[in-house]
């Protein structure tokens, strides 16, 4: 024994060794290496192209590409001489860029004079780098010179720098005008300060194995996460083995009877002793303290779920115009206007440039035309380019239909100017005043995938033709139930998602307390997961992924249930949970196809069950009984089990495929309605003009389709999305900058990043939203759900129900994502959370009753150390609320200064900025 041991430790240690061998390759590999020099030319601005406009060897863009709303020029200032000018009408990311020589694994100071005038929101004017989010503090409001200055260090084989003047920056993008000056770069030997990244993606720095696409800066930090993992991966499941190895010596080595834990002596899912079973008692037993536990957590949490979900007050009625439209505003008195803020609705084109354009003209003759984008519904954006002086603004609309919520003007000083209309049908451009923010932020418009869900619940609420095709139907008409009740905001498409979240809460408490049976534990489990980062910034934003999530949660509970029953159980017992989780299957499926993989793992446990009690009745029904057990019930279920069989699988028929493939094809009336019946109808009114049936102004009377004309429609219908579905998730082959692959899921490594807000007059604070795991929760039930893998594995657990349970659940959600090609996001993890947290707990009650419970029952002596195991959960639970405290500022957007956000990225990967 002693000779295997050491040959175990000896590979043990080899294995521990290669890990660091690794580390440290890897470590070399991305640390920097030596290079070129630095020059920059013309950096006074003073030498021009042919066009005397632009200065030579400077190159300009800006991220909308639209020179109404950006322009870039070189102009004489008094004092200075030549100065470059940017000007953002609008917010946008506009720079003036050039390429320089660098040296690797060098310090480097760059500085500039900046002046700025009317100065707002995202990260102001600036020096910044191109190929990364790396920039100096931002210059707002208006200022004169000012002496800026970022300082940073090359990378690895790092030979070029692209670096530049800059008016906003990626997705901090700002408006007003510039001025830069006397640009420079300087290398230093060593600095106080701090000092940034600057490691970029340029031809000359790509080397031979770094050719994955990936900017020098992303590559290196990926590539330390993977060293991390690595290092995790390998050691962890070590560590577990030889805490288990030791924990058995000790066992061993410990006087008095061996303890076994009732999940030591639970059953295996396969057991089928002909034990007559009795009737399973299926209630959750809730006691006064299991009330006070599950709603006070209920309502903590949903007080934070709707704090600051979204305001309520936004524009509620629309204007609408076609080009050529004209409409006359008037003020109360001549007026120079600083500003123009409109709210827009569904219009304009998916690319930089939209399809919907409206102009504004004073009576000055000065205007701007104003280009209605995709990215912008439903949101508050500024322009700053019409300097009118004037009583009156004619609006026209230049192409397109123009979709205006609401239009506020403002003065040079910033202050909102009051505005009418004359023309009554055009009161609604300007008649909800009190509904302008202090500034645009997430509170007042929509952010990240909103654009597609927010706005196809708006569009099933109104019978309009349907945008978001990607996903069945179900989630969208949820949301628009809080739209109809709400109305057309941030609050109102967010609500109900919130609210699924809170109804989480209680489910996941009933979970626990199923399981653990013990109150404590089902607060851990409820809490922790109330207290997951994910669980809140996912259910706080109008996307889908809350109802497949909740739905998915619900159908397992109820086969949870079902698969502890027995053959002690009346029929009619056992179909009321499979009835209730072929129902949420159905409703799961119609949200999102995350449950039809489930759908995979209740089949197996429902088969594996069904089989098990047939043999058990088999073996029941020979057994040699006595009267009083052949009068016991599950003896009489047992002898009719073939029929009861039958009976089940045709319930479950009714209720799992049936039933789902009603409520999923009843999903898609909004379709019907809006899109595939009027299409049918138009189609054959066309060919029957075609074939002089119909005269060509003639309109047919009454229904135009037979009724099999429209379920013909309708089947076609669902049946073609399914097809444009599948299609769409399996040919998705492009890349983005927050994909993770499903092994860097437990670890959190890639958090998706949501939104920024970097539009609030104080330039010290940045709101930002982003979807990851509370380390105290991921983390830890990592190692948890590992541990309870290993101890299966090692016959410390049987393959209880319990164990059969957690382990088919997480396989059916993990499986489909490791299979699959196309890229991958964090927030597919979210449906796996649940049994993580549930794996984790059981193996902490397994000890709780180890090393306290059990002991305390037959009265031998607690040590110290076993009676601080059942405070351990509390202390977990703390913590996982500390963190939710301590990282609430980035998965909530409230703003917060940029060095308190800057220091919670924890991970090389973690990038709340938006990115490397």
């Amino acid at each position: 024994m002693k000779k295997i041991n050491k040959k175990t430790l000896t590979v043990s240690l080899a294995i521990i060794a290669a890990v660091c061998v690794i580390f440290g390759i890897v470590l070399l590999l991305t640390s920097p290496k030596s290079g070129g020099s630095a020059n920059i030319a013309n950096g006074s601005f003073e030498s021009l192209d042919s066009s005397g406009l632009m200065p030579k060897g400077w190159e300009y863009t800006s991220y909308l590409n639209d020179t109404s709303v950006s322009n870039a020029v070189v102009v004489k200032d008094a004092a200075r001489g030549n100065v470059v000018k940017l000007t953002n009408a609008e917010l946008d990311d506009a720079h003036f860029t050039q390429t320089v020589s660098v040296q690797a694994n060098t310090i480097y100071k760059l500085s500039c004079y900046i002046k700025t005038e009317n100065v707002s929101g995202g990260a102001g004017a600036n020096i910044a780098l191109e190929d990364r989010t790396c920039y100096s503090t931002p210059v707002l409001g208006t200022t004169d010179w000012t002496m800026v200055e970022l300082v940073g260090k090359t990378g690895s084989g790092q030979s070029k720098l692209k670096i530049g003047c800059r008016l906003g920056n990626f997705s901090s993008t700002s408006m007003g005008i510039a001025y830069f000056d006397d640009f420079k770069i300087e290398k230093l030997t060593s600095y106080n300060g701090e000092i940034q990244s600057f490691e970029t993606k340029t031809p000359s720095s790509q080397s031979s194995d770094n050719t994955t696409g990936m900017s020098d800066a992303e590559y290196a930090a990926r590539t330390k996460m993977i060293v991390i993992m690595l290092c995790i991966y390998i050691l962890l499941p070590i560590a577990i083995y030889f805490l288990l190895k030791l924990e058995k010596s000790m066992d061993k080595a410990r006087k008095g009877d061996p303890i076994k834990t009732p999940a030591q002596l639970a059953p295996s899912i396969f057991d089928t002793k002909p034990v007559i079973p009795q009737k399973t008692d299926t209630k959750l037993h809730y006691t006064k303290k299991d009330w006070i536990f599950v709603i006070a957590l209920t309502l903590v949490y949903g007080i934070l779920a709707v704090t600051n979900l979204g305001s309520t007050k936004a524009p509620d009625s629309e204007w609408k115009g076609t080009p050529g439209t004209t409409v006359t505003l008037t003020f109360d008195d001549t007026v120079t206007i600083g500003s123009v803020w409109h709210d827009g609705g569904i219009t304009g084109g998916s690319g930089s440039k939209g399809t919907t354009v409206f102009k504004l003209t004073g009576d000055d003759g000065k205007s701007v035309e104003i280009d209605q984008r995709f990215g912008t519904m439903y949101r508050w954006v500024r322009n700053s380019s019409l300097h009118s002086t004037t009583k009156n603004i004619t609006l026209t609309v230049v192409s397109g239909e123009a979709w205006i919520n609401e239009l506020a003007f403002f003065d040079t000083a910033g202050n909102l100017l009051h505005v009418t209309v004359n023309d009554a049908s055009a009161a609604a451009l300007v008649d909800e005043q009190n509904c302008v923010p202090e500034y645009p932020s997430y509170m007042t418009g929509m952010y990240f995938d909103e654009l597609y869900h927010a706005r196809t619940a708006y569009e099933h609420l109104h019978n309009l033709s349907v945008y978001e095709v990607s996903h069945p139907p179900l989630g969208k008409i949820i949301i628009s139930v809080g739209v109809a009740i709400f109305g057309m905001n941030p609050f109102g498409w967010r609500i109900m998602g919130a609210l699924f979240g809170v109804a989480m809460i209680p489910l996941m408490y009933a979970f626990g307390k199923r399981m653990f049976k013990r109150p404590e534990l089902a607060l851990l489990a409820a809490g922790l997961f109330a207290f997951d980062f994910m669980h809140f910034s996912q259910t706080r934003i109008s996307t889908i992924d809350v109802y497949g999530v909740f739905f998915n949660m619900c159908m397992t509970y109820y086969m949870y249930k079902f698969i502890k029953m027995d053959l002690g159980d009346s029929l009619k017992d056992t179909l009321i949970p499979l009835g209730l989780s072929g129902l949420f299957f159905g409703l799961g499926c119609a949200s999102k196809w995350i449950c039809i993989y489930t759908g995979a793992a209740l089949a197996v446990m429902f088969f594996v069950k069904m089989i098990t009690l047939w043999v058990k009745a088999n073996k029941i029904k020979n057994a040699k009984l006595t009267k009083a057990e052949e009068a016991d019930p599950a003896v009489a279920n047992a002898r009719k089990f073939p029929a009861r069989f039958i009976k089940t699988c045709l319930f479950c028929l009714l209720f799992f495929i049936i039933i789902p493939v009603a409520i999923y094809s009843a999903a898609y009336r909004p379709y019907y309605t809006a899109q595939w019946k009027p299409n049918a109808e138009q189609t054959k009114i066309a060919r029957l003009r075609a074939a002089g049936q119909l005269g060509y102004n003639e309109e047919p009377e009454g229904e135009v389709l037979t009724f099999s004309e429209k379920v013909k429609t309708y089947v076609d219908g669902v049946i073609d999305n399914q097809k444009y579905m599948f299609s769409y998730h399996s040919g998705l082959n492009s890349t983005h900058p927050y994909q993770s692959a499903w092994y860097e899921w437990p670890l959190g490594n890639r958090p998706v990043w949501f939104y920024s807000g970097g539009q609030n007059p104080d330039t010290t604070k940045f709101g930002t939203i982003s979807t990851f795991g509370n380390p105290a929760v991921w983390w830890i039930c990592f190692a948890g759900t590992l541990t309870l893998f290993i101890m299966f594995l090692r016959n410390r657990f049987r393959l209880n129900a319990e164990i059969f349970f957690i382990f088919a659940c997480m396989a059916s959600s993990m499986l489909p994502w490791m299979l699959i090609s196309r890229c991958v996001f964090v927030y597919h993890y979210f449906a796996t959370v649940p049994m993580i947290i549930l794996a984790s707990v059981y193996v902490l009650k397994h000890y709780e009753d180890k090393f306290y419970y059990i002991p305390l029952e037959r009265g031998d002596m607690i040590s110290g150390g076993a009676k601080f195991v059942p405070k351990i959960k509390f202390i977990w639970l703390a913590a996982a609320i500390v963190l939710f405290a301590v990282f609430y500022p980035v998965i909530s957007g409230i703003q917060v200064s940029r060095e308190y956000i800057r220091a919670l990225e924890w991970l090389p990967t973690w990038t709340f900025f938006g990115t490397w």
